[in-house]
């Protein structure tokens, strides 16, 4: 066929676009149907990945889980409603919040103490936010979150259906989960656990390519039309063929035999754990605990050597090119898939044991500071929750701002999400009063080298008043 139709490359390679490519990338012409109105193969392809995840309806996204969290979000809540979600929830959802007007209440996650991330929230957080805001219209959750831990989603979903209201799980990087058996013992898919809507992003921990996910919806809490209606609105209508692609040859890859090579990584990656928890002194790991922590998110700290996660993380992409999937103040997350192969695994091990060798050291020195009396600091955590929302999302987005030095924010109103990226967890949402913790936190991130996003040249976004 000739094809007198797009895209503009006409399926000719050229020297930034490879055949291999090119000679694929095509648009909705006869034969190859349309992921907005699927009725051909497209459709076949979502009904597949439905049946082997337990969905009663998925569907393709080509713009990521932040399109299937937009979409489960404004289906899920009227406009000007309100929606109990986590305070760890990803960007997207607060855009979401802030596109539909909606009204957000918290629930507060636990914070590690060891480590300083947050933990995944549990059933009883989740019963007495609802008991506190009986007017939430649905619950926004993320289960497994960033750094690897799963929550209880099966209580989770009893708990709020008993309210009649729907659960959207946020499980961009749960995606495996779905080809585990639930007597493996690592954990299931929210699918398969009560979950209304949920949403996972293939390219994050399975071998698919980047911006490839899916949303999966069960019951009838939320309107299935009413869904759709907002995945045309957030997702392109030119979708990506190689993309689409990509996400059925995964799935159909998983499906065929998945399970066994996770269970495989699953052996390797407690493994590696183990390692590093009995050879190093002065560099630990999260401990795994199947089925509460999640199989391939890697959380190591140097915290005992007085070494901050950005030095951890720069040392092994300097000195041995291993490169991090992020790092925080006290730690670094590698993460490993059933793509890894043993050379990932001992390269890794290497470059520990090398570090903790020096960090040994370093310790014994008796001119050295000591290593029980580290940089001391104080929890993140004593400024997670302390939240005075002055405005909602959307008001605030209305309002007029300016730009504000740090040292002279306090009791001014944030315009801005700020935040450390990665996670992306917020320190302040727009319309929340900023408080001596907020900019203390703030300051000690900056002067740690970390990525605050909302700070330009030590300058916050204030609502000008």
């Amino acid at each position: 066929m000739y094809p007198y139709h797009m895209p503009g490359h006409k399926r000719h390679p050229e020297e930034y676009l490879p055949e291999s490519f090119a000679s694929i990338d095509i648009t909705e012409i006869e034969g190859f149907d349309n992921l907005h109105n699927a009725e051909g193969i497209i459709k076949e392809a979502q009904d597949f990945t439905a049946d082997i995840i337990g969905a009663e309806h998925t569907y393709f996204l080509v713009g990521g889980s932040t399109a299937g969290v937009l979409s489960s979000i404004s289906a899920a809540v009227p406009k000007g409603g309100t929606l109990l979600m986590a305070r760890n929830s990803h960007r997207s959802a607060y855009n979401a919040v802030g596109l539909m007007g909606i009204d957000s209440k918290y629930i507060f996650p636990d914070i590690n103490k060891e480590f300083g991330f947050c933990e995944a929230v549990t059933p009883e957080k989740v019963k007495e936010a609802l008991d506190k805001y009986p007017e939430a219209e649905a619950v926004f959750i993320v289960s497994p979150t960033y750094e690897g831990k799963i929550a209880d989603v099966q209580s989770i979903a009893e708990i709020v259906h008993s309210k009649g209201i729907p659960l959207i799980v946020d499980e961009a990087h749960g995606a495996h989960l779905s080809f585990f058996e639930r007597t493996d013992g690592y954990g299931i898919s929210a699918v398969r656990s009560g979950a209304d809507i949920v949403i996972q992003s293939v390219h994050k921990t399975l071998p698919a390519p980047t911006q490839t996910a899916l949303i999966h919806l069960n019951g009838d809490l939320v309107d299935r039309h009413k869904l759709e209606r907002y995945l045309k609105i957030y997702q392109s209508s030119s979708p990506s063929y190689p993309l689409m692609a990509g996400i059925d040859g995964c799935v159909r890859t998983m499906a065929a035999g998945g399970r066994e090579k996770l269970l495989g990584f699953a052996d390797r990656f407690k493994e590696l754990v183990s390692y590093i928890n009995e050879n190093c002194t002065y560099i630990s790991a999260l401990s795994f605990e199947p089925g509460t922590t999640d199989v391939g998110k890697l959380i190591i700290s140097a915290k005992a050597a007085n070494i901050y996660g950005s030095e951890l993380a720069e040392a092994l992409r300097k000195r041995f090119r291993l490169e991090t999937e992020m790092s925080s103040e006290w730690y670094v997350l590698a993460m490993f898939t059933v793509s890894d192969g043993f050379d990932g695994y001992d390269r890794l091990k290497k470059a520990l044991t090398l570090l903790d060798r020096e960090y040994t050291v370093k310790c014994a020195d008796s001119k050295r500071e000591a290593v029980n009396s580290c940089r001391d600091a104080d929890d993140p955590s004593d400024c997670f929750d302390d939240v005075t929302k002055v405005y909602t999302i959307s008001e605030s987005w209305e309002m007029p701002a300016e730009e504000t030095n740090i040292e002279n924010a306090a009791s001014k109103i944030s315009a801005e999400f700020v935040n450390v990226y990665p996670p992306g967890t917020p320190i302040l949402v727009p319309g929340e009063e900023i408080g001596d913790k907020h900019i203390a936190l703030i300051e000690r991130y900056l002067k740690e080298g970390l990525n605050v996003i909302g700070v330009k040249g030590g300058r916050l976004s204030t609502i000008k008043r």
